[in-house]
């Protein structure tokens, strides 16, 4: 268990905060305070993308002419926020005939493909059309487009093939991956964003430009950092600084007059909205409708404007997500063993390729996730798409980018389709050709298998000494920590580290309590001579083979904060554990 230590023993509570930030990348203690900074300033650079002015010009003709405008997003919680900030928007500025269009991911499949932009036409006849988080590798669906008199703007955050700069066919080309942005530039910063984060700009910018005061600024602010985090972008930047600002606004009273997010909160049981609502309560619903049939509940309780709708639609995206962890669940047990047998059979492999005709297409990204954490390798999942070719998504880890080399095989002829980002990536190949794109990527893979081993950024070693009781303690360090928030891809929550904890209790299994399947186990720990703390490892297989009454452990653990009666309660989660020499 490697462990990479923040702080010195009896550092203070702004020492230690103050060592995450150098570890940040902070130098200077302006930066460092900067970083700590509770209400950071918001800069505002999209303009500096050479075709926003061409974006703005069309957009503001096609307003002044009421023209028919399609917005056309991906299926995503990403692409469903961006639709709805630019619904809301267009119609704050007058956009009298305006439609959207979201493809179904089993029936149309991904983004702007050229089934989808025909059945898109053919419904709405528009005369522009502007693609949210999709459209920089379609051009020839573009062009399709072009040739009917239809103009088009992409805002698009995907590596992408196909294009060069200043080349793109659409009207505007929004992609700050288009532009060979300089490292360190504020174009750089734009390339790390979400398509949500990068329309809260766009729509900022043109509010600005058009004078336009009254536009739902504070919900499309929310809305992008809820897709920040649900996209799993690097919380490090403009990124981190547009979602604390959107965590600002979602805690005062402005989100109650937001009824979809309300009725998320509701259904959710959220008191206090942190990047973990944004990535594990509000994202999961928003995405489950998309991943499993279409997206149009999840756009339409955004757009909701009367709190029964919000309530009703929300509940069924509650719904969907139940059935979505079901699927997953059993989807996981599979992949498990199938990762198993083949890293038994090649212990080298490097980059885990599974396929499954019974997978559903829409979850293997999530189950891809879960296999990457599980084996310490990137992974990649398809499951059998009805038109006769596998579907995928995969999930990465660091240093290995994923999106650029999906984006390879597919220049390489070894993928139907295929595009992503550095930590996740989607793609489509043919029947028989699993086994060679497989072979690619582990040959081509510049990384070796130790340079996917963790090394557990820990803060501090925890000292019950002060503190003798464990629940006072984890009170403590989480109001510490909260501090520290939004944290995420890039920007993680350092844990604690635990040692000389002899297992006293346990361990205990932990079950679901709708399906009584173990999740993880539950043990109690003699811990610097302070009677027990209690903690949970949510990784069954590994506790019920580590953890053996009588014997004494380090554990790398985070605290979680969790409702009840009586007031709020924390509890230690375990991340990693390793057994102390006798």
């Amino acid at each position: 268990m490697k462990v990479h230590l923040l702080s010195q023993e009896g550092a203070t509570p702004r020492e230690l905060l103050a060592a995450v930030a150098r570890e940040r990348g902070c130098v200077d203690q302006g930066e460092v305070e900067k970083f700590l900074e509770p209400h950071p300033e918001l800069p505002n650079p999209i303009s500096e993308i050479p075709d926003y002015s061409k974006a703005r010009v069309r957009l503001a003709r096609a307003l002044a002419s009421n023209e028919r405008i399609v917005l056309f997003g991906d299926y995503d919680c990403d692409g469903v926020c961006a639709v709805a900030q630019m619904h809301d928007f267009l119609r704050a500025v007058g956009a009298a005939d305006l439609h959207w269009f979201i493809p179904e991911r089993m029936a149309d499949d991904y983004g702007l493909n050229a089934a989808s932009v025909e059945k898109c036409f053919n419904k709405f006849k528009p005369s522009l059309v502007v693609s949210l988080d999709c459209g920089s590798s379609s051009l020839d669906p573009i062009r399709w487009l072009t040739a009917r008199g239809v103009d088009t703007i992409v805002l698009d955050h995907h590596q992408f093939v196909g294009a060069t700069e200043g080349g793109h066919p659409a009207v505007a080309h929004l992609n700050p991956k288009a532009w060979a942005p300089e490292p360190g530039s504020a174009m750089a910063q734009l390339a790390e964003m979400s398509a949500g984060g990068l329309t809260y700009l766009l729509v900022s910018q043109l509010a600005q430009d058009m004078e336009c005061p009254t536009w739902p600024q504070h919900k499309s602010l929310m809305l992008a950092g809820l897709s920040t985090v649900a996209d799993v972008m690097p919380m490090r930047g403009l990124n981190r600084a547009l979602v604390k600002n959107a965590m600002l606004v979602a805690n005062d009273v402005e989100h109650q007059g937001v009824p979809g997010l309300a009725a998320l909160s509701e259904v959710c049981k959220v008191e206090t909205v942190t990047a973990q609502t944004f990535g594990f309560l509000w994202g999961p619903r928003l995405n489950a409708t998309g991943r499993l049939e279409s997206a149009t509940a999840a756009l339409e309780l955004l757009l909701s404007t009367d709190w029964t709708t919000a309530k009703q639609l929300a509940q069924s995206c509650d719904e969907w997500n139940r059935e979505r962890q079901g699927i997953q669940r059993a989807i996981e047990k599979q992949a498990d063993q199938a990762a198993r047998e083949t890293l038994e059979a090649e212990p080298g492999t490097k980059i885990i390729v599974l396929a499954n005709k019974a997978w559903h297409c829409g979850v293997v990204g999530i189950v891809a996730s879960h296999i990457k954490e599980r084996f310490q390798r990137p992974a990649i999942l398809c499951g059998w798409h009805d038109d006769g070719y596998w579907k995928g998504s995969g999930r990465s880890m660091e240093p290995y980018d994923l999106g650029h080399h999906v984006v390879s095989a597919q220049a390489a002829g070894l993928l139907l389709k295929g595009g992503g980002h550095k930590l996740a990536a989607g793609l489509g190949v043919s029947e028989d050709g699993i086994e060679a794109f497989s072979n690619w990527m582990n040959q081509g893979c510049p990384c070796g298998l130790h340079d996917f081993h963790p090394s557990f950024e820990v803060l501090a070693k925890v000292d019950g000494s002060r503190t003798p009781n464990p629940d006072e303690l984890a009170r403590k360090w989480h109001e510490l920590l909260e501090r520290l928030e939004p944290t995420g891809s890039g920007n993680p929550m350092p844990n604690l580290l635990l040692e000389h904890a002899k297992l006293a209790w346990g361990p205990q299994p932990k079950q679901r309590k709708e399906s009584e399947e173990v999740w993880g186990y539950g043990a109690g720990f003699e811990w610097s001579g302070r009677g027990l703390i209690f903690l949970t490892w949510a990784d069954p297989a590994r506790a019920a083979s580590v953890w053996r009454k009588g014997s004494t452990y380090s554990m790398v653990v985070n605290i979680s904060k969790y409702s009840r009666p009586n007031g709020p309660g924390y509890s230690w989660r375990v991340i990693a554990c390793e057994e102390e020499s006798p």
